[in-house]
């Protein structure tokens, strides 16, 4: 709701990229009520249908969808879909928010709960304009992103409404969510008077819309509803919404040292430290008294302020000496209407009315709040004769204190390596089956795969994957690599929501092919151990809608670093943009010299496209170029080998494979601990890489894997296919894969992606990360298939004999394939692949 308040100031600046005629602000700003109009009686029919707490979490889906569209606006009419968007939240979320609060909430404290609804809106609105004045309005998107994604993830974790479960005929779960609400205190007797109030509320058995007819029949219920409607139409009338809008564009230029940016923040924590006020008061004064106070310090907040304003705009009379009366009339007002009116009306409307007619009343009243809101801030600008002054706008970046803007890439690109999120996002998807596998194979479990329906899940990631790269490489070109990433996200987004609904079989499977479009079209099918070892330390102590909400984090965290990294350098040259590509690589070096290193890289770009050709041409290149061909080759088989090695078969199968007691450890503690053994080695092979070379990295991984695998096949074989008792050595197993592990990250599994950055020209790097990614996957695909092939056809033991046996294949290829990058900088490596040489630098 405070979004436009700092946002009309960008927009009406000679810089901004989108400009907006007076008649399309009133509508940007409009369009949220006109929603918010439309939303609350269907989300009441929800609300009643599938639950308080299920319709909360679908209607999260809207303000994602709204700042997403925002980041991307280019004209008017996608802020004004936007604004739209936005207000079927906040219409659902008025309506459903004092039932919820109102039905959780004991009653000596359900008047606290029902204010504190308004004390969480003025935060949201004083964070918008803490950091609106000085952000873009992209980067306000994204920040603004987070607040429907933390909401979604805390209000997960809590219970549904007990009165919901009750009037659904589900008494054992409202004992356990009430007794959740009261943490473990004796329900009992709450509970009774809960059922009692319900059935005797619900006796008539009355449908949707006749109760709402009730609202207007029943002397009581009419006597209920008018209080609540008017209270909550003079709440917005009043000039809360005009004010929240509107404050940065109409208070003075300047008071002092203050602001009208200031301004409009110290009304916003006035509104919210008098809110908590109330909340103190409420319980102990009363409602009335504090809706007395309230009304008589509107009047006379305004009052003074009509009159400056007339003296200043409507007269020639010299007020600027007196220019601070709005800003105290607009601060008086903000903490007596949040004293009283503000913050009570929201909590009448959860106290008014019983629990059968809840729905239908806060829809009702939520509507009578949208008309309050759009009718006070269509009015606002028809009633002002004179447009407001513009003021400067201030650049977040540019302007920031010289220590700031050498600090803040630091920290983004610091946490965006350290993390590599995109990676570990991949790799959840890549190690969600190990401990899902033994939830689904569990009797209780709801959804029940067949071995076939197995394979697909674990594989249906590997298709898709397969698919994604080419349109993905070619997008990469046009968009830009950032523009590309920052949309794929939207992928793991919608799969983890899946995965949280899931009911079939097949929603897990279309969830996984969702997924495959991510790892396919982004760095991320490699080497990202951490997301893997985060699915293994909670996958098997939570449930799995609870491992998709927490995994949905993933991308939402991805998305808001990236977004505030600069586009590739590479691109912007590519694209003929030397100015943006200086001022990215200036980001990137946090302010040191960068002429000499983009005079390289524009002279090797210059080289690398000075023959034009076109996406499909360079594709062929990979085949008809001898440089290009050897690089292809070799990247090509090490990141094959690194997949059907084995890595992709225990990622998935570990947890169902291991014996069931390793000492004190279970499967799933083996598991985990292999995990970490990935992660550490990985880390090891970062901190040799560039000392002992790559080569002997990857010869020492050769042979690690065959002696690794080779003792583990045989003890499956002596357990499995003879009749020799092996349970004392039932180590070996975990033995072996500790030391597939540690030999695997030391060298194939972290080397083999890092070549595919080192060894193709700026020009074919989408492409051979397009065709290279299709291999990984036509790798795994094929591992993750053959698997429960040869368990059920030749015998457990098979796959491992297999894997032991790509240690030699590996070793011989690296002798006589594989070219040694240590030390060599991208253009020497190129040189050497061309049969030319260069000096070391």
């Amino acid at each position: 709701m405070g979004w436009p308040a700092p946002t009309l100031k960008i927009l009406r600046h000679p810089s901004s990229e989108v400009h907006l005629t007076p008649s399309e602000e009133a509508w940007v700003v409009n369009a949220m009520y006109v929603t918010s109009f439309l939303s609350p009686l269907p989300s009441g029919v929800l609300m009643d249908t599938i639950g308080r707490k299920t319709t909360m979490v679908v209607l999260c889906l809207f303000p994602i969808i709204s700042w997403i569209l925002i980041f991307y606006q280019q004209t008017g009419l996608m802020l004004l879909i936007a604004r739209a968007f936005a207000g079927v939240f906040v219409g659902g979320v008025q309506m459903l928010s004092p039932v919820y609060a109102g039905e959780i909430a004991e009653p000596r404290v359900r008047g606290i709960a029902g204010a504190l609804i308004m004390v969480h809106g003025f935060a949201g609105a004083i964070s918008v304009y803490i950091i609106g004045p000085y952000v873009s309005i992209r980067t306000m998107a994204v920040i603004g992103g987070a607040f429907p994604i933390i909401f979604l993830l805390l209000f997960t974790l809590c219970p549904e409404s007990p009165y919901y479960y009750i009037m659904r005929g589900r008494q054992k779960s409202a004992e356990e969510a009430l007794t959740w609400l009261r943490g473990g205190a004796p329900v009992k007797q709450e509970l009774d008077i809960i059922q009692t109030a319900i059935e005797k509320e619900t006796q008539s058995g009355k449908g949707y819309f006749t109760n709402m007819l009730s609202l207007v029949t029943v002397p009581g219920n009419r006597k209920a509803f008018f209080i609540v409607e008017v209270m909550n139409f003079m709440q917005r009338f009043s000039g809360l919404s005009c004010l929240t809008v509107f404050s940065t564009i109409v208070l003075p230029e300047r008071v002092g040292p203050v602001t009208s940016d200031h301004g409009t923040l110290l009304m916003g924590v006035c509104c919210l430290l008098a809110s908590l006020g109330c909340i103190a008061l409420i319980d102990k004064v009363g409602r009335k008294p504090l809706l007395y106070f309230s009304s008589i310090g509107i009047f006379f907040s305004m009052l003074p302020t009509a009159f400056w304003y007339y003296l200043d705009r409507e007269t020639s009379t010299d007020v600027t000496e007196v220019n601070w009366i709005p800003y105290a009339g607009f601060l008086s007002f903000a903490a007596t209407l949040s004293l009283g009116l503000g913050t009570i009306a929201p909590a009448y409307k959860g106290e008014m009315f019983p629990s059968d007619l809840k729905g239908q009343a806060c829809a009702l009243t939520s509507i009578i709040v949208g008309i309050a809101s759009a009718l006070g801030t269509a009015l606002f600008p028809v009633l002002t004769k004179r447009t407001v002054r513009s003021r400067r706008l201030i650049d977040e970046y540019i302007s920031a204190p010289k220590n700031v803007r050498e600090v803040v890439p630091h920290i983004i690109m610091f946490v965006l390596k350290f993390n590599a999120v995109e990676k570990q996002l991949a790799a959840a998807f890549v190690g969600w089956p190990a401990p899902t596998l033994r939830f689904l194979r569990e009797p209780e479990s709801e959804v029940h795969l067949t071995p076939t329906e197995e394979v697909w899940v674990v594989s249906a990631l590997y298709v898709t994957t397969f698919l994604s790269p080419l349109p993905c490489g070619s997008l990469m070109d046009k968009l830009g690599r950032r523009g590309t990433m920052l949309t794929l996200c939207i992928f793991p987004i919608i799969s983890w929501v899946l995965i949280y609904f899931a009911q079939t079989g097949s929603t897990y499977l279309i969830a996984r092919f969702v997924a495959g479009v991510w790892c396919g079209g982004s760095p991320a099918l490699m080497n990202g151990y951490a997301g893997a070892i985060f699915i293994y330390i909670i996958g098997p102590y939570v449930s799995i809608p609870t491992m998709a909400v927490i995994g949905g984090a993933f991308p939402v965290i991805y998305f808001l670093l990236f977004s505030l990294c600069p586009e590739s350098p590479y691109f912007y040259i590519l694209r003929g943009r030397h100015d943006a590509a200086g001022g990215a690589l200036a980001w990137l070096r946090a302010g040191a010299p960068i002429k000499s290193e983009l005079a390289i890289i524009r002279a090797s770009i210059e080289r690398e496209t000075q023959y034009k050709r076109s996406y499909l041409t360079k594709l062929l290149s990979f085949v008809t170029a001898p440089h290009n061909r050897r690089a292809f080759f070799m990247v090509g088989v090490m990141n094959f080998m690194q997949k059907f090695c084995g890595l992709s078969c225990l990622t998935v199968f570990s947890t169902v494979i291991l014996p069931e007691q390793i000492g004190p450890l279970t499967p799933d503690h083996c598991t985990l601990i292999l995990g970490i053994t990935w992660l550490l080695a990985s880390i090891g092979c970062i901190a040799l890489i560039d000392k002992v070379g790559r080569k002997p990295l990857l010869y020492l991984s050769s042979i690690g894997i065959s002696l690794s695998m080779l003792p583990t096949a045989a003890w499956y074989y002596f357990d499995r296919e003879t009749a020799t008792d092996v349970t004392e050595v039932n180590w070996v197993p975990f033995a072996g894969f500790l030391g597939f592990a540690v030999t695997l990250s030391l060298g194939l599994g972290t080397i083999a992606p890092a070549y595919k950055g080192e060894m193709f020209p700026s020009n074919l790097k989408g492409q051979a990360s397009a065709l290279t990614s299709m291999i990984i996957c036509v790798a795994a695909t094929i591992s993750t298939a053959l698997f429960p092939i040869l368990t059920s056809s030749v015998g457990l033991y098979a796959n491992f004999l297999l894997f032991a046996l790509t240690g030699p294949v590996n070793f011989i290829f690296t002798y006589y394939c594989v070219i040694e990058t240590k030390g060599k900088t991208l253009q020497m490596i190129q040189a050497e692949l061309n049969g030319e040489t260069l000096e070391k630098i």
